[in-house]
């Protein structure tokens, strides 16, 4: 027994001997410590590469909310959230952040608005991870909102409107005129602007310049300010010549009928507004010429007796014909393009007596004349014999103005000291120069249209 007790407690001793020397030894320790944060290390390595991932994920699906929200609420012409406006926030969405981008999956997006004023979208998605799938993270969730609504400040608006006479012309391919189309504009324009402002407290203005010759400024004016004398480009009567004729004279009366238009049944109009200091009607190459194509005759038993014939002629027409229209506000030219137009007919002829008349010739002067305007309101006239035949015409004024006195000079870098229709802020002081004159178009007769009884 005693053998045996020695022989293990020898044993024992050896044994922990190894273990002390064991426990003392440093061999080895860094393999061990380094498996030891394998599993720490792989975590924080994977949560960054994932973390990063989710927050790409969710810069880019926040940027294509708010660019579907802006194009939705760009979309809208009203205050009802319509289809096509919730197809265009899509859409922009859609091309900003495609499905299965970045490796999302479960994506999802709406868009709406409650008022028409205020868009609002939202979006989700899932960002599966890779590494953190190994703690049990399976994906991470996002969520972004956005909003766009249109914000209107206080504003003014002004409007310079062209009220010149071309606005009475009717452009090509339109049935209205220039006017009609204009007015429609600006009410299509305050409306877009009512909507787009809705709710919201700001204030808009909105200011009308007439653009014209002339200016309508009512009784706005003092009537010191404007002239007592005026010069038109006017016109008065220059002595009449009566003129009589017997009759008795043998002559030959005419009768067309029986047109027919073989070619273009007429021909074609082409109207240009022109700036009235470029108002210059081109020369015309208007042309035609006649060809007998037959002719018969029978006698003629009438008082005095003769020979009717019965013609049939042929007018062939070629080139352009221009005609000229010029108000005091505006300038039309008229083309009438004659290529390809062709008049026949039918002509009989006799021989006949004239027959007495009588009639009387007026002739005018026309020249830069003044006119006393020193009793004249708004509303109020003057009669003048400028009308047909000598006979006495009343113009009314209606507040329309006419620029006051200039000077040329060769710099309006500053405005010259007796520019008086440049110095808009400058009141008159009794210089007739530095007011304003009546505008009267019921005195004023243009030169270009002087018939061959006029002078």
């Amino acid at each position: 027994m005693a053998v045996n007790i020695a022989a293990k407690s020898g044993r024992l001793a050896r044994t922990r001997g190894f273990l002390a020397r064991l426990a003392s030894n440093k061999s080895g320790n860094t393999l061990a410590i380094m498996t030891a944060s394998m599993i720490p290390l792989a975590g924080i390595i994977g949560g960054g590469l994932d973390a990063g991932r989710a927050y790409l994920s969710k810069s880019r699906l926040q940027a294509a909310c708010d660019a579907g929200a802006l194009a939705g609420r760009k979309s809208l012409t009203g205050t009802t959230w319509t289809a096509a406006a919730e197809d265009a926030a899509t859409s922009y969405f859609n091309l900003n952040f495609l499905d299965g981008q970045y490796g999302t999956t479960d994506l999802t997006k709406s868009f709406t608005s409650a008022d028409g004023q205020l868009v609002t979208g939202q979006a989700t998605a899932k960002v599966p991870t890779t590494l953190m799938k190994v703690f049990g993270k399976e994906y991470v969730a996002l969520a972004v909102t956005c909003e766009a609504v249109m914000n209107l400040p206080n504003t003014d608006i002004m409007f310079v409107l062209d009220t010149t006479g071309s606005m009475d012309d009717v452009n090509l391919g339109d049935s209205a005129t220039r006017m009609v189309g204009m007015r429609s504009a600006v009410k299509n324009f305050y409306d877009q602007v009512e909507i787009a402002k809705g709710s919201s407290a700001s204030q808009i203005r909105y200011g009308f310049v007439p653009y014209a010759q002339t200016v309508n400024v009512g009784a706005l004016l003092k009537a010191e300010w404007i002239a007592d004398k005026w010069f038109y480009q006017s016109r008065k009567p220059d002595g009449a010549d009566p003129y009589s004729h017997a009759g008795g004279d043998l002559t030959t009366k005419y009768l067309e009928y029986g047109k027919t238009y073989p070619g273009t049944p007429n021909p074609s109009l082409t109207t240009t507004s022109l700036p009235l200091e470029a108002c210059v009607v081109p020369s015309s190459s208007y042309e035609y010429s006649t060809t007998e194509i037959s002719a018969t005759s029978e006698p003629y038993t009438g008082d005095p007796s003769g020979t009717k014939w019965t013609r049939k002629f042929r007018q062939v027409y070629k080139g352009i014909y221009y005609g000229l229209s010029r108000t005091a506000t505006s300038c039309t030219v008229y083309a009438y393009d004659y290529n390809g137009y062709i008049i026949e007919f039918f002509q009989d002829s006799w021989p006949a007596y004239t027959t007495p008349y009588s009639g009387t010739n007026y002739f005018w002067e026309y020249d830069k004349i003044e006119y006393d305007t020193s009793s004249l309101t708004v509303g109020g006239s003057i009669t003048a014999n400028t009308g047909s035949n000598h006979s006495p015409y009343t113009s009314v004024w209606n507040g329309c103005i006419e620029e006051r006195a200039t000077v040329l000079d060769s710099d309006y870098d500053e405005i010259p000291e007796k520019a008086y229709d440049l110095r808009i802020d400058y009141p008159p002081n009794g210089d007739p120069d530095t007011q304003w004159g009546p505008y009267m178009p019921g005195l004023i007769w243009a030169r270009d249209y002087i018939w061959s009884w006029n002078k």
